[in-house]
Parts: structure tokens; sequence; C-alpha cells
């Protein structure tokens, strides 16, 4: 320790200490440089099967691909996945194909279409029926939010896929409110996809029913404790074990 003291006092120790410096300073920059060189960008994507005839016509679930990479194994209808991290890119391919395909190609996809990959944001993959022919399909990726909702407030995204209901009525009802006074969203059309909608946070009952229908037996519906800042999509598509409600629906987790 005495000959450190030493060194320092005389001029030896401090330009020792400033090679030392300078090297680790070069080491760090050297470093830096290496990891800003090697990082890459990436997108959160996930999928959503809303087809009412695509686990018919391929005998089973379907997988989804982007960039050849399956993030949607087996996927029946009604299911929403987990979200899958992949490289940006503004030149992205995606494709759904039966599910027992290990390749995806333009000649085996049910479906395929370009897609752009943007950094650092969420996807949604969904498929569903073009209605114009009973094995056509469309594949629509869209961009979900990436932001909790505003602090006491909850945000929601409707998209309407139940062929056999048509349009809708969409309603969020508080305990202390009836239908009459809560009516969010008329007449929303089959295909058509309602950007997020904002509203005070609270326990509420969401209850979504043909247009122009009021009855109890037609209107689907479900609790939701909301405490603000949740971001969700609602896929609602097809009952296929009742009749009457003719639809139900998926909620699913954007931002919790």
């Amino acid at each position: 320790m005495k000959n450190w003291f030493k060194q320092m006092k005389t001029g030896k120790g401090l330009r020792l200490f400033a090679v030392t410096a300078g090297s680790l300073a070069v080491a760090l920059a050297l470093a830096a440089c290496e990891n800003v060189a090697s990082s890459t960008s990436y997108a959160l994507v996930r999928v959503i099967d809303a087809s009412s005839i695509a686990e018919t016509d391929s005998q089973g679930g379907v997988n989804f691909w982007m960039e050849g990479v399956d993030i949607g194994y087996n996927v029946g209808y009604g299911t929403v996945s987990t979200y899958a991290t992949l490289k940006a890119t503004t030149t992205a391919k995606a494709y759904v194909t039966e599910a027992t395909v290990t390749k995806p190609t333009a000649a085996n996809a049910l479906v395929s279409a370009d897609v752009t990959l943007l950094a650092s944001t969420q996807h949604s993959m969904y498929l569903t029926d073009n209605g114009s022919t009973p094995t056509s399909y469309t594949l629509t990726v869209l961009q979900d939010h990436t932001l909790s909702a505003p602090s006491g407030e909850s945000c929601f995204r409707f998209l309407n896929e139940s062929p056999t209901t048509g349009a809708v009525d969409i309603y969020m009802v508080p305990s202390s409110a009836t239908l009459a006074t809560t009516k969010q969203l008329t007449n929303v059309p089959l295909g058509t996809v309602v950007g997020y909608k904002c509203f005070s946070s609270q326990t509420v009952t969401m209850t979504i029913e043909p247009t122009g229908v009021t009855t109890t037996a037609a209107a689907y519906t479900k609790a939701l404790s909301l405490t603000g800042g949740e971001v969700k999509t609602v896929v609602i598509i097809d009952n296929r074990l009742l009749t009457s409600p003719s639809m139900t629906a998926i909620v699913a987790s954007d931002i919790d």
C-alpha cells in the first residue's frame, strides 16, 4: 500500500493509472459497439383462429407461420395464442396451413399474406372466413396497443366474426345501470374491426346481442372486473355449443 501511494505521488502511478483507465475505456467502448452491432429489433405476434370452417376443411387444427416460424401449431377454432417474439422486418410472409404441414409454401397454404412487422410493436394475426366460398379464408394482421390504458380507464377493441349472428350491439353494463343506458356500440356489421374504445374502469357485464334483439336468451354476457390500465381485444365468433345465444366471445389481453 505504501509503495502504491509513493508511485502515485511521484507521478509514475498516475501514468500507470491513466494507461489502465484508458485501456478500460477502450475495452468498454469496443464492447458497446459489439452490443449495438449484434442487437436486433423485434416484434411480438400472436394468432387468433376465428374461422368457423377452417377446422372442418383442414380436418383438425391449423398452423400459423410467420417468416417460416411456426408460431401457432394445431390451433383450433376460438383460440388466442400468447405472443411470440420475431425479428422486425418490412417483408414478412405469413401463412396458414393444415396442421400436418411441416414447411409452408404458397402451394400448400390455405391462405397467405404479406406483412410488415415494425420494431417494438405487437400484432394479432387472425384467420377468418371471407364468406365467398366454403373453403376461402382471409388472413389479417392488426397492430395491437403497446401502452397501457390511461389511469382509471380500460380500452377494448372488438372484432365481429360471427356469421350466424351478423350485426351486433355491444354494451358495457355497470351494476348500477341498465342496457338502455349503457350501449357502447350499435349495429356492428359482420367482419368489422372496431378500434380501441376507452371507458372508466369498474366491474361491468359485457353484453353482446344481435342488433335489434333484446331478449335475454339471445344475449351473450360476461362479467369483467376492470381495475384500470387494461387493453383487451374481444373476438365475437359463432357459438358451436348452443343455438341461443348464437355467438360467444374470446376476450384476449393485449396489456394487463
